[in-house]
């Protein structure tokens, strides 16, 4: 029915809805997502996950994972905090067996893991490209279609459908439509088509 129709297309819009609401409200409280591209935070982290991070604030404590420059460059790191000292931050990821070389100012630090979604990051490289995108709209289209396919009468208004027990089941009894819009029986023997009484 045509209610049904619009409660599940409604659903739909909804969740898209909720799931961008959520995501720009991460986004304007200053929350950013990383993808794990090596296995240096194994069995914490692994390749392919997405991290979520907090802002950095400064408020550090040992055994925090942060997202850091170790550099003059933009290349990122994701690893433990190990030990805070008077001249910086100390870090190592869970898979290496010593810490890093480096020791980070407060500033290089770009946030505090908050969650992590296990293989979130495969999906979020998919669809930040173009052919991500594509599939993206296929499926949607790919579900009209299915929808259509499946539901073929859910857009027909009542007085659109014919009523099978009108027709009969005489294979000589057709339905035939007036100008008026109302059903007759027509029998395919009777001269000139006359309606049957």
């Amino acid at each position: 029915m045509r209610i049904r129709h619009w409660i599940a297309w409604g659903l739909l819009v909804f969740v898209i809805l909720g799931v961008g609401g959520v995501a720009y409200g991460f986004h304007a409280a200053g929350y950013q997502k990383f993808v794990v591209e090596t296995g240096s935070m194994v069995p914490t982290l692994d390749p392919g996950d997405l991290v979520v991070d907090r802002p950095a604030r400064g408020d550090f404590h040992v055994g925090d994972i942060i997202t850091f420059r170790h550099g003059q460059g933009n290349d990122l790191v994701t690893h433990r905090i190990v030990e805070i000292t008077p001249q910086g931050i100390k870090t190592k990821g869970d898979a290496n067996r010593t810490a890093d070389a480096w020791t980070i100012p407060d500033d290089f630090v770009v946030g505090v893991v908050a969650f992590h979604i296990p293989k979130g990051g495969y999906v979020v490289t998919f669809l930040s490209q173009p052919a991500g995108i594509g599939a993206v709209a296929l499926a949607l289209v790919a579900l009209i279609l299915l929808w259509r396919l499946f539901f073929p009468n859910e857009d027909c208004e009542p007085g659109e459908k014919h009523d099978a027990e009108e027709a009969g089941d005489s294979p000589d009894v057709g339905v035939a439509a007036t100008s008026a819009g109302k059903h007759e029986a027509v029998s395919d023997d009777a001269e000139g088509g006359a309606p049957l009484p």
